[in-house]
């Protein structure tokens, strides 16, 4: 069986092995040893093993983890574009993550798909109302024979038919019900539509236990949405204009880009409830508009 490899350092700074699986086994004997080389390798490494078509050869990947969080093959072949979008690593990030969401309307429906399809680890939805005929209008994962059953539960089964690999569970128990160390097990924490009182006590238990925090809702065609990520680092690309034309010649210059890292810091609910945007030093800097139609 005719192999080429090649081991190379990739962005998220895995091991990558490439195989040439262009030229098949000719014999059943080449078949097998060819069958029990991948299953040899794949024991001796935390792999994971797709097959990519490149240059008109079928290529068979290895990507080798490096931080002990492995993806299977068929969650490889799933999340194949969003790999390719954000990288290795950031999806490894979202198979660790555990999301909890509360209140399942039309908007938690919408998080809700998203945030399955996208791949993490596992997702708990809560919400103590019942599926109403007003539901039907924007709420698509609770079916129209769950009317009058508990609105998390309804929702279930079609989320988990939209992504079997994340673990699912509906919780019927009221938000104001659960304690402050509930939320603490949870990487991230999405709240839709709750008083105003609650945003801000799960809000402080989120902070004190470095968990990210969304709240939002919708009245209509108005709505908002609120992001405490606390201390949040991030990487920027910066493309800036340099000059590659020597003196006395007409200017030339070409695009350089670079990476920059940024730090942004979040206030808390309770600072945003606290602010004046009524005060006069900041009314010049507020823009009323009209929702588009």
């Amino acid at each position: 069986v005719s192999k080429v490899h090649q081991n190379f350092k990739c962005k998220e700074f895995m091991r990558c092995q490439f195989t040439d699986l262009s030229e098949k086994p000719q014999t059943k004997a080449a078949s097998r040893k060819f069958a029990n080389e991948r299953r040899r390798s794949a024991a001796r490494n935390p792999v994971l093993i797709g097959v990519k078509v490149a240059f008109g050869r079928r290529i068979c990947v290895k990507m080798v983890e490096a931080n002990g969080i492995e993806l299977t093959e068929q969650e490889a072949e799933l999340y194949d574009r969003q790999i390719r979008l954000w990288g290795l690593d950031s999806q490894k990030r979202l198979r660790a993550a555990r999301i909890l969401i509360a209140g399942l309307n039309g908007l938690g429906a919408e998080i809700a798909k998203n945030i399955i399809l996208s791949g993490v680890k596992a997702v708990t939805l809560i919400d103590d109302q019942l599926v109403k005929e007003s539901d039907f209008c924007s709420q698509f994962l609770a079916p129209q024979t769950a009317l009058g059953t508990n609105r998390a539960e309804a929702s279930l089964g079609r989320a988990q038919h939209l992504n079997p690999m994340v673990e699912l569970k509906a919780d019927t128990e009221k938000l104001a019900d659960k304690t402050d160390d509930y939320f603490k097990g949870f990487d991230v924490v999405c709240i839709i539509g709750a008083p105003t009182e609650q945003l801000v006590r799960i809000d402080g238990v989120c902070r004190s236990a470095n968990v990210k925090f969304f709240a939002a809702d919708l009245w209509g065609m108005f709505g908002f949405s609120f992001a405490d990520l606390q201390e949040h680092n991030f990487a920027e690309d910066v493309v800036k204009h340099k000059i590659i034309s020597k003196p006395h010649e007409k200017t030339k210059t070409e695009l350089v880009t670079s990476t920059v890292k940024r730090t942004l810091s979040y206030p808390a609910y309770q600072a945003v409830l606290d602010f004046d945007f009524t005060a006069q030093s900041y009314a010049r800097k507020l823009k009323r508009s009209g929702p588009a139609l």
